[in-house]
This record gives structure tokens, C-alpha cells and sequence, in this order.
């Protein structure tokens, strides 16, 4: 597929955020001269510097509050079928003169390019690397090379080179957004994941939330691999956030009935401890829920200490 038909897929991924209005009284503005547009070089795909990865670069000039849009950094792999996936993005900075890149990259072997957005609201610009990157893994090392115009494959041709940095632009309105929600950060035992309504075409993120109990199912989760996995007798978990075992838990240790447990939490500011001998029949704890309570199980064996008294 040359670039021209990549072009035009790409056109379908940039996306109005508005136009912000001036609100209050009317006014008449003094004459001003109209401010340089910011100008791109030197956008390109490189190796990290550690030889473990990509990222986009590019430098720019002229980009200030002024200028009337916001530019973001874009990395692409473009696959053997001709799609364009977005890898990474980084919005850049108000500056004069400045420089910017994408995160970094864990790249596969392939074909990967980059390009700066300019949305202008109603608008939107887009300048592409001036050629595709051949992305390829030797003796565990990533190696970025720039793909000529004379290499002859229908992948690496003239055809398909992009846009030089400054030169030709691509325009359009507004997206046709395909939107999911994605991971944009897992969730641990003391955090709830992030999730990002983000659109699969254009990159960008419409919204973002939190995932509700996604850290209280990992806290549960790590807790019941941890006992069903216990090369020692006793197994020690320790919270200050979490209240209740459920039924997985319970599952793991009814079958691990040679381990005990020494659990230690935090109730209304205070720390407890809680041992759950080894060889304890628990099967029949669970609420209707399948819930138990760490209060509970104070109660049952009745060997709850508050820590520091």
C-alpha cells in the first residue's frame, strides 16, 4: 500500500476539541500582527539510547498560547495489511525553540513512522516523518533504519514515503470516533486501575475513570496465589486498606490446610492481627455474599491483638 492510501487513513484520525470562547463584556481588541506558525524538522523514529526500544522525535519552532492549536507527538507501526496502529503520543510543550518525544516504545520488528497534530478546533493538521522506519532486532539490540526511496519493495518504495516535515500537509475535520476503554493504568492492591475511553482511530481520549474494586480484586487475588503457593508453614498478609477475604481466598486455604495465616489489618485507625491456625476447617465462613470479614474472623478464633497496646 503506498503512502498516499496511508495519508488518507490518516486523515480519519484527527479530531476537533473545540473552540473556546471569551465570555463577559464585548470588547474591541486592538490590531495585531498575526503570529508565525510553529514550524516542524527533524521528525523521525530513533532507538531509545539503550537499545531496548522507539520513540518519536521532533523539534519545532514557534508554538506558543498564540498560535491557536495544540500539537501532539505521534508514533505509528504500519502493518503488512496496511493498517495504522498508534503506539504512543506526546503533547508538546509551549516553546520557541523546543524538542520532543513519545515515551518509549518496547518495538517488534516492522515498519513504524511519526507525525505532529496540529488541532486547530475546527481543523486539524497533520506533518509525517519524511520517510518510514525499518525497525530490527539483532542479538537482543533494537536497530532503526530510514527506509530510502530506492529500496524497490512495495513497503519500503517512493510511493510510499511520507510528507517531508514542513512540506505537504494533510487536513480534515473531525474524527469518526471508534471508541474503547482501555488500560491506561492497571490496577495494584492499594490502587484502582485507570481506565481511558480512548477512540482506536484518532488516539484520542474522550474520558477517563476509574475501575471500582479493581484493587480490591487484585489484593485478593495476590492473596490467594501467595497461600496456595507457600513453600513455608505460615503465610503473612498485611493490609491497611482491605476488610474481607472472599470466597477465593477461602478456597486457597481450604486447600492449603497445612499453612496458617498470621493476617494483619487496620480497623477505625488501629492495627489488628488475626491467626488463622494451620488445619482450620474455614469452608463455611463465607456470608451469602461470599464475603468474610476480617471482624469476623477475630471472632472465630478469637485471637485477635491490637497491635501496640
Amino acid at each position: 500500500m503506498g503512502k498516499r492510501s496511508v495519508k488518507k487513513k490518516l486523515l480519519a484520525m484527527i479530531m476537533s476539541i473545540g473552540i473556546l470562547g471569551l465570555g463577559g463584556a464585548s470588547f474591541t481588541a486592538p490590531e495585531v500582527q498575526a503570529a508565525e506558525p510553529p514550524v516542524i524538522s527533524d521528525l523521525k523514529v530513533s532507538e531509545s539510547g539503550d537499545g531496548q526500544g522507539i520513540m518519536a522525535q521532533c523539534s519545532y519552532q514557534n508554538y506558543n498560547d498564540q498560535s491557536g492549536c495544540e500539537m501532539t507527538l505521534y508514533l505509528y507501526r504500519k502493518e503488512e495489511t496496511g493498517q495504522i496502529s498508534i503506539l504512543a503520543r506526546q503533547k508538546l510543550s509551549y516553546a520557541v525553540s523546543g524538542t520532543g518525544s513519545t515515551s518509549v516504545y518496547q518495538a517488534q520488528e516492522g515498519v513504524y513512522f511519526a507525525s505532529v497534530g496540529m488541532n486547530y478546533g475546527s481543523e486539524a493538521v497533520q506533518t509525517y516523518s519524511q520517510s518510514y522506519y525499518s525497525v530490527k532486532i539483532k542479538d537482543g539490540k533494537v536497530e532503526v533504519t530510514e527506509i530510502s526511496e530506492t529500496d524497490g519493495d512495495e513497503n519500503t518504495g517512493s510511493q510510499n514515503k511520507a510528507p517531508k516535515s514542513g512540506g505537504e500537509e494533510s487536513k480534515s475535520t473531525a474524527c469518526q470516533h471508534n471508541l474503547e476503554y482501555k488500560w491506561e493504568r492497571q490496577a495494584t492492591a492499594g490502587q484502582d486501575g485507570l481506565l481511558a475511553y480512548q477512540c482506536t482511530i484518532c488516539g484520542d481520549v474522550i474520558d477517563y475513570k476509574e475501575a471500582p474494586n479493581s484493587a480490591f480484586s487484585v489484593f485478593l487475588k495476590e492473596t490467594a496465589e501467595k497461600i496456595k503457593g507457600a513453600q513455608a508453614k505460615e503465610v503473612v498478609i498485611d493490609t491497611d486498606r482491605w476488610m474481607s477475604f472472599d470466597r477465593t481466598v477461602l478456597e486457597a486455604l481450604e486447600s492449603r490446610r497445612d499453612v496458617a495465616v498470621d493476617l494483619y489489618y487496620q480497623y477505625q485507625g488501629q492495627r489488628y492481627s488475626v491467626r488463622i491456625p494451620a488445619g482450620e476447617d474455614v469452608s463455611g465462613l463465607a456470608d451469602e455474599n461470599g464475603y468474610c470479614g476480617f471482624l469476623y474472623l477475630r471472632q472465630v478464633f478469637d485471637e485477635a491483638s491490637q497491635i501496640g497496646e
